[in-house]
């Protein structure tokens, strides 16, 4: 990568590294601020970036730059730091889980839980794998009371809906919580991730039109709430949290430079801890996860026997 990920200092709004490697094949490193641009916008501008390297200007589709027109940009005097979680204690790993085994998922949780509206390969991934997060920390922490947090894409979930090449920071933190767990329980581990799932679509349900209104009138409150829950985790009053991000269905594999499609593309290592990142194989249906802990909770999640059911054998790697 063209810079060390966890440096808050740097004011460099993109950095590209072109790795060259003696087999004959090549990787892209890429790094975008997040101070200009949420996931959808950087690969958006990646496939852009492909596309006019391959001359097919038949698949160009110019990115729209409505942000400032959306959320106008006003004068605060909140001060924010973007940097708090940032951290070196913690380690990343990639755990692959095929289509047919996330669709046992599916087909489980939607048994146990009889719902109207079955859920999502994502909403079923989050609910899983927070349960053998739980599992992995509720002997070793004294706050039994956890936070779930997803981060959502407005451009949906405007009324009309944005275009995705719609380009900035358009998305909103959805958080649910606090839930309590108990200190033991045998398979209340997995129960609760039945649990949990419920909520976590109701919290995330509630980010919808009416909601991208009222945030267009009132940023500056907006704003001022983000910071309250920044002092708050600073002090160590949020509970115990697991943060998911999704990049599912998004154009990953759509950077083709001339040479065809990429044989992957994946994440280095994340700079927060208790973060989940999902990601879409190449071959479809399935997901890798991208999964940052502290050391010592990574032993006991990556061991863990039910997680290792759904797991494919050879998906474990470290990322450094």
């Amino acid at each position: 990568m063209p810079f060390e990920l966890d440096d808050t200092t740097n004011s460099l709004p993109l950095g590209v590294q072109l790795n060259i490697f003696q087999c004959g094949g090549f990787a892209i490193g890429q790094c975008i601020s997040h101070k200009i641009a949420d996931g959808l916008s950087y690969f958006t501008f990646s496939k852009i970036w492909a596309a006019i390297a391959r001359g097919d200007k038949a698949n160009i589709n110019p990115p729209e730059f409505i942000s400032s027109t959306l959320f106008p940009p006003k004068e605060f005097n909140i001060a924010y730091d973007g940097g708090v979680g940032i951290t070196r204690d913690r380690v990343t790993k990639r755990f692959v889980f095929d289509a047919s085994k996330i669709e046992n998922l599916r087909a489980r949780y939607e048994h146990n839980m009889h719902l109207k509206k079955r859920p999502t390969r994502v909403e079923t991934l989050s609910s899983f794998v927070w349960s053998r997060f739980v599992a992995a920390t509720k002997d070793c922490t004294m706050n039994k009371l956890y936070r779930v947090v997803h981060a959502v894409n407005l451009r949906p979930r405007c009324d009309p809906p944005l275009p995705q090449s719609s380009f900035g920071n358009l998305f909103r933190i959805s958080m649910t919580g606090p839930l309590r767990i108990p200190s033991s329980g045998g398979g209340g581990d997995e129960e609760c991730g039945h649990g949990m799932f419920p909520v976590v679509r109701e919290a995330i349900g509630k980010i919808d039109n009416e909601y991208v209104k009222k945030l267009q009138k009132q940023g500056d409150e907006h704003l001022g709430m983000m910071k309250k829950q920044v002092d708050s985790f600073k002090r160590g009053e949020m509970g115990t949290l697991l943060n998911f991000s999704s990049y599912c269905r998004f154009p990953l594999y759509d950077n083709d430079f001339g040479w065809g499609r990429p044989t992957w593309v994946g994440s280095p290592a994340l700079t927060y801890k208790n973060l989940v990142l999902f990601m879409d194989t190449k071959e479809g249906g399935g997901i890798e996860a991208y999964v940052s802990l502290e050391e010592e909770v990574m032993a006991k999640f990556e061991c863990d026997s039910e997680l290792l059911s759904y797991v494919a054998p050879t998906s474990r790697v470290l990322l450094s």
